[in-house]
């Protein structure tokens, strides 16, 4: 079985993304392809929003084709299709999942990439309050 990853380590890789690329960073849609968000930009090589580059700092190769303009959130609103599904529970704990789909709400909805950032910290503080057991 592989590492599954949990919501310490996917902070930390959200944290290291936007630090590389810059808090001010706004994404750019691909809307000549129609998508709302593009992990992977096949014809550019390389990760293209947010969660691509988290995919990509934990060394995942590309996300199949079949799973792009679809947002993370739709596992937790649980009208994920199957295989979309599969490719990120195979790789994240529930929690981890949860962080990159409000990173990935944040980003798509136009905010800059350290703005989604403080959105993915403050949930993971509301789950590990500072000072608790």
């Amino acid at each position: 079985m592989s590492h599954i990853y949990d919501e310490h380590e996917t902070l930390g890789v959200l944290r290291y993304v936007v630090q590389q690329k810059g808090p001010q960073h706004v994404y750019q849609r691909h809307q000549e392809v129609g998508y709302v968000c593009l992990y992977y930009d096949r014809a550019a090589g390389c990760p293209s929003c947010l969660v691509g580059h988290v995919l990509e700092q934990l060394g995942f190769p590309p996300p199949p084709a079949s799973i792009e303009g679809r947002a993370v959130r739709t596992i937790i609103d649980g009208v994920a299709l199957t295989d979309f599904e599969a490719y990120w529970t195979e790789k994240f704990t529930s929690r981890a999942i949860h962080l990159l789909a409000v990173a990935q709400d944040s980003q798509d909805g136009g905010e800059t990439w350290g703005e989604a950032l403080e959105r993915a910290e403050r949930r993971y503080r509301a789950w590990h309050p500072v000072g608790s057991a």
